[in-house]
């Protein structure tokens, strides 16, 4: 991006110098190597590093306030704001590498050991010993450290979702289970009441049977006495 910039403006200053070329009191770009296209990339280039030195050509000529212009435009690019940000990047990835310093030094140690291992002799090392526990990383170090409580919030809000969706989908089923409990339980205590109606109506019935069938024996004995 930086190239890209210094490329830009290079070419603006280099159309500005061609145009000037006809009065050769003054120019906007010093000759370096007496190539107009690769002296203007390092008067970008020096202009980059803060060299002020041919700056004499920006007093005069008709395109001065707009060379002036793109000359405070270019330094506040370049200087301020991209070397900043180099700045700014290379730091953050200095704490970076301070941050997992003490894992890359034991990691490089792991290495060094198991680089001259082949110069011990185990089985005199684990003599005695009835295992060998062997490590190795499951994973690479990461160059950006991994923010342990947002990983463990946010496992703790998806378990939180499935353990709501789950409370959910299991009372939906208790409450369906309740429900059908109900209708079941209403079903048999109507046949239940049928069936004790019905079996009341048939004993009511066979004791009214009973009573006639009695009265009836009653009156034929009253007929055989007469």
């Amino acid at each position: 991006m930086l190239m890209i910039i210094l490329t830009a403006f290079a070419n603006f200053f280099f159309v500005l110098n061609n145009n000037s070329l006809n009065d050769p009191s003054y120019a906007y770009v010093g000759e370096f190597v007496k190539q107009p296209v690769v002296d203007s990339m390092i008067a970008m280039y020096l202009m980059g590093l803060g060299e002020f030195a041919d700056m004499d050509g920006y007093k005069e000529g008709p395109n001065v306030y707009i060379a002036w212009f793109f000359f405070l435009m270019g330094t506040f690019l370049v200087l301020v704001v991209f070397m900043n940000m180099l700045i700014a990047i290379m730091g953050d990835t200095f704490g970076n590498v301070q941050q997992i310093q003490e894992e890359s030094t034991l990691q490089e140690q792991c290495k060094l050991i198991g680089d001259f291992i082949w110069l011990l002799d185990l089985q005199e090392v684990f003599a005695g010993k009835r295992y060998i526990i062997r490590l190795t990383p499951d994973m690479s170090i990461n160059e950006q450290a991994v923010d342990l409580q947002a990983e463990i919030s946010a496992l703790g809000t998806d378990l939180k979702k499935k353990s709501d969706h789950h409370n959910t989908y299991l009372l939906r089923r208790l409450e369906a289970f309740e429900k059908n409990s109900r209708m079941l339980i209403k079903t048999q205590q109507a046949v239940l009441i049928k069936k004790v109606k019905q079996i009341v109506d048939d004993g009511l019935s066979s004791q009214k049977k009973f009573i006639e069938a009695q009265k009836e024996d009653a009156a034929e004995e009253e007929d055989d006495d007469e």
